[in-house]
């Protein structure tokens, strides 16, 4: 985590806008960092762990503000809106910068042209865990007993169109097995 916020806060550092000696020193307020998921997701947990770093180095307030909804679409839209004055920034994932825009045919917003990419913070892969009742050590005895009951298993996603859903419909489609999505649901 220390090299996360290391790197996040040269790139702030770099991306501040600097107009010579009279220029004022950034930053002068709060700033901003809007999550497009919901409290807890892995991108929430590390813009919060990142300001509080740049918090703590730069001595101004740094806030994370959750808007999830539609795959990261809200919080897309409310930072493209928000004033181009590097106090408000996206912690951008896969689904608002990446699969939205293969999914969606229309958006509000191009993840190229209205953002100006920063740093990257992380890399977060994922993960395939299974219940401890279920007779399988391996993704590949998992698959094996998918095969022989099609649609007893249910994996759990961030919801429909997130990477987790979308990394699971290409495995059943190339193993060959059906299993049953349960989305998380929304509060």
């Amino acid at each position: 985590m220390r090299s996360i916020a290391r790197c996040a806060l040269a790139a702030l550092l770099l991306a501040a806008p600097v107009a010579g000696a009279a220029a004022q020193a950034w930053p002068s307020k709060l700033v901003t960092f809007i999550v497009p998921s919901a409290p807890g997701d892995g991108a929430d947990i590390v813009a919060r762990a990142v300001g509080q770093k740049l918090q703590e180095r730069l001595g101004q307030p740094f806030v994370v503000e959750n808007k999830p909804g539609a795959g990261g679409i809200i919080g897309a839209e409310i930072a493209k809106k928000a004033p181009p004055d590097s106090y408000t920034f996206i912690v951008g994932n896969a689904g608002s910068h990446g699969i939205n825009a293969a999914v969606y045919a229309k958006l509000s917003y191009h993840p190229l042209r209205d953002f100006e990419p920063v740093t990257m913070v992380n890399r977060a892969p994922n993960v395939c865990v299974l219940n401890q009742g279920i007779p399988a050590t391996t993704l590949q005895e998992f698959v094996e007993l998918a095969r022989k009951a099609p649609g007893k298993y249910q994996f759990a996603s961030g919801g429909n169109g997130s990477s987790a859903h979308l990394t699971v419909e290409y495995l059943k489609q190339v193993a060959q097995i059906d299993l049953l999505h349960a989305a998380r649901r929304r509060r």
